[in-house]
């Protein structure tokens, strides 16, 4: 009976096992028969649509071509051209994304639909991107109609009337601007919404390129937007226009760029210039020095024995507008001959020789000048040189003069072809804060400002921080010390938010007759309402003085809180000054709501000092933007390691 009972169920397990593979069979013929029907209706939707993707393809080349050959065209001022180039780019871009719209059938095909949607966007750009330099063109066209045909004419050799008509041209121009600038940013909007995971390599390869190269145009832009309206005003167009001149000694570094060494007056009309005179600033202050009665700052009483305030040290306050018209008030004060101007433009030594790099070098009394040693020859010539030529003190520095007025003559006399790498050269100036400009006109002072070109000290509700130093009675000695300023930030268990800034100073120099031990007042902008915890570093005064530790000044002004020291480094030493502060509650409360942002505003007249920055919080960072060199250490850590070349923004958003 068992027997029986066992062979039944081998039976039964041999039937269900024939009958499972019997459904599997089936089950898998039906998988091959859908398999090849899929296979079949790809090959012939390769076969239908190859066509139609060889036309795209060929379409896209072509336009591509077309907007390389453009883009060599407006380089050359061929602007006609470049705008017949551009406009069969359009053509070919707008065709070729009009048969690729048959492909959009594909986009919801994993991995083929990625690059579907990708090709889609990358000709997006191509129509946006021909459209706006179309229109760019167009305005090159109108503005450089004055011109020789050839291109090679320079503002030298044009007329008065032209000289006025391109001013007029470009004045009228930020609308069309505008609307380039629209297109720009449609198209790096296009290519931003594109992730590059998992993209074929050409593919990738052009997002990659457009990423990179889409955002400095755009960035241009925003510059040459407000440049146009604002720079014909102030190059005397459509009135002339006074300025009180500065040149800020970056060597002997001050709050706002340098010590005042020169002054001159500037008179701009129709882009001519119709006076520029330059003077030795102590010829001004000498004038008064037994009359004039104002007292200086208590920094510049202890650490310069200042018993009177003029106008070399007008700039103490390290926002420009503020310490412009400082200067201004000094000038009328200490008798100078010009009533009435209309506004103060400031220069560093760096910013004439990023110009000398265009015209090439330039002799002035036998002295040859270059962008190479420009810095160090002026400097010889007017501290030491001048003595053994048998110049006077009070003339030492007409030297200066006679250069600037060579300089501006060969700058008007470069040809045309040139203009783009001067417009470069001032872009890269104005970022570094090698030139501030003040303006009493309300509304040009207001777009001056909000383009960042006017050296005020920000208003922002994020984090921030700006380090001055002020040179006090340290010769020349500031190329030879190399700044750090490193910036933590951690979160306690709290949630409170506490910072520490360090600035590092390395004095290369040596005892010489331009460089001796570093002594600086420095001062430290935070935001409003941060608490002082401790700091390090702070001197009563050098070692000459006894060397003891010193104290910090807290006060609040330019709506930030200030922490003031004196610290001073021998030569070939080092020295630390940091300040370890909490941050208002408002900020801890932006964290709180899961966003952080940090202003790192530069001193200008300073070189790209070493920037390390460390921020640490309680939450996992899901995002953090402008931050190109950051690295993201762990979940809730950011390093980076970049320079203060420029204001830096920094943002993080959090899980």
């Amino acid at each position: 009976m068992t027997s029986v009972t066992s062979e039944k169920k081998r039976t039964g397990v041999f039937i269900n096992n024939v009958k499972e593979k019997s459904v599997r069979k089936h089950q898998l013929k039906k998988w091959l028969i859908a398999f090849g029907i899929i296979l079949a209706v790809l090959f012939l939707l390769f076969i239908y649509y190859y066509p139609s993707g060889k036309e795209v393809y060929r379409s896209a080349l072509s336009g591509k071509d077309d907007f390389l050959k453009a883009q060599g065209a407006i380089g050359a001022q061929d602007f006609s051209g470049a705008k017949k180039a551009l406009g069969t780019a359009n053509e070919k871009f707008s065709k070729a994304k009009t048969e690729f719209g048959k492909f959009r059938i594909f986009k919801f095909i994993p991995l083929i639909g990625h690059q579907v949607s990708a090709v889609e966007n990358i000709l997006i750009a191509g129509i946006q991107l021909s459209s706006g330099f179309q229109e760019l063109a167009d305005v090159g066209e109108t503005i450089f109609s004055p011109l020789k045909k050839d291109g090679s004419a320079s503002l030298a050799e044009i007329s008065p009337e032209e000289t006025r008509l391109i001013l007029e041209k470009i004045y009228e121009s930020p609308p069309q601007l505008q609307g380039v600038k629209a297109e720009i940013d449609l198209a790096v909007q296009a290519i931003s919404e594109i992730s590059q995971k998992g993209l074929l390599g050409p593919i990738k390869n052009t997002v990659e390129q457009l990423k990179e190269q889409l955002p400095p145009i755009s960035d241009s832009l925003e510059l040459a937007i407000p440049a146009a309206e604002a720079l014909p005003q102030i190059v005397g167009y459509p009135q002339e226009k006074t300025y009180l001149f500065l040149l800020q000694n970056n060597t002997e570094m001050r709050p706002t760029g340098g010590f005042i060494g020169t002054y001159g007056i500037l008179k701009l009309k129709d882009g001519s210039i119709t006076l520029f005179t330059t003077d030795n600033i102590y010829n001004l202050d000498n004038k008064v020095k037994d009359v004039l009665i104002e007292t200086p700052p208590w920094p510049l009483q202890k650490y310069l024995n200042a018993t009177k305030w003029f106008m070399r040290d007008s700039n103490w306050s390290p926002d420009f507008p503020i310490a412009a018209q400082k200067a201004e008030w000094f000038y009328h004060q200490e008798g100078g001959g010009e009533e009435n101007f209309n506004g103060v433009i400031a220069v560093t030594p760096t910013f004439i020789q990023s110009l000398l790099g265009l015209t090439g070098e330039i002799e002035v009394n036998g002295i040859k000048f270059n962008s190479d040693n420009f810095v160090d020859t002026l400097q010889y010539q007017v501290e030491q040189g001048f003595y053994r030529q048998g110049i006077s003190d009070a003339e030492r520095k007409e030297v200066i003069g006679v250069l600037a007025s060579k300089l501006l003559d060969e700058i008007l006399s470069l040809p045309s072809e040139k203009w783009p790498d001067l417009w470069k050269t001032f872009q890269a100036d104005i970022k570094a804060k090698r030139i501030l400009i003040y303006l009493k006109d309300e509304n040009l002072e207001n777009l001056i400002l909000e383009e960042g070109w006017g050296g005020e000290i920000k208003t922002t509700t994020s984090d921030y921080f700006a380090v001055f130093d002020a040179n006090m009675a340290s010769l020349k000695s500031d190329p030879g010390v190399i700044r750090t300023i490193s910036y933590t930030l951690t979160q306690n268990e709290a949630g409170e938010l506490i910072a520490k800034l360090n600035i590092h100073y390395d004095n290369q120099g040596t005892f010489n007759w331009k460089s001796t031990r570093y002594r600086t007042y420095t001062r430290v902008y935070v935001p409003q309402g941060s608490k002082l915890i401790e700091s390090q570093g702070a001197m009563e005064n050098d070692k000459l003085h006894g060397g003891r530790p010193g104290e910090v000044e807290v006060i609040d002004e330019y709506g930030k809180t200030c922490f003031g020291a004196f610290i001073s480094i021998e030569p070939q030493t080092q020295g630390d000054l940091s300040f370890t502060y909490q941050l208002p509650t408002y900020i801890a409360e932006q964290v709180r709501n899961k966003s952080y942002a940090l202003y790192a505003q530069k001193q200008a007249g300073t070189p790209a000092y070493q920037f390390n920055l460390v921020l640490e919080f309680n939450d996992k960072i899901s995002s953090f933007s402008s931050i190109d060199k950051a690295a993201q250490e762990e979940q809730n850590k950011i390093i980076l390691n970049t320079d203060l070349l420029e204001d830096r923004e920094f943002s993080l958003s959090f899980k």
